[in-house]
């Protein structure tokens, strides 16, 4: 009994998995980088940044954290890797060399929301390159598909 317990729960998670991405030869390719990515930030801060986010987008964090008052600097990559206390679902979406990972949770502080991220491929690897936010009034307004800015919406308006 116990054998088949373990290959239900398996079953299950691999299932929801591949139901929650738009290519199910890829099943959660982006949401595993961002699990590694979770997993590096409590191990190696520095490998998590080099390896699993954009160069480009790194040196825009770390600009903005460097101008900010010391007062108001955070950890921005640590809240990123912790920024939920349950994920409720996740979807992605696979482009040829950019994707889109979508994650709806309970944050922190209990809150509903959503966490976007804009990933492309540097070097042959998946790394996100931009990241996006959506508070909500109730887990009713989750997003049901990858929502993420159009690759050039975000890089034409300046925002990074």
């Amino acid at each position: 009994m116990k054998e088949v317990s373990v290959v239900a729960s398996i079953t299950l998670l691999l299932g929801g998995c591949a139901a929650n991405t738009s290519h199910e030869e890829q099943p959660c390719t982006l949401y595993q980088e961002f699990r590694d990515f979770q997993h590096l930030v409590e191990t190696d801060l520095p490998t998590a940044k080099k390896t699993k986010v954009a160069a480009d987008y790194v040196k825009v964090i770390e600009e903005a954290d460097a101008r900010m008052p010391e007062e108001f600097r955070s950890p921005f990559f640590e809240n990123l890797a912790y920024q939920f206390k349950t994920v409720d679902s996740h979807f992605e979406a696979i482009d040829g060399s950019q994707g889109c990972l979508t994650i709806n949770g309970l944050n922190q502080e209990g809150d509903p929301e959503s966490l976007s991220l804009y990933y492309v491929q540097e070097k042959g690897v998946w790394v996100f390159d931009y990241i996006m936010t959506s508070a909500h009034e109730s887990v009713q307004e989750y997003y049901g598909e990858a929502t993420c800015p159009e690759a050039g919406e975000y890089r034409s308006s300046g925002v990074h």
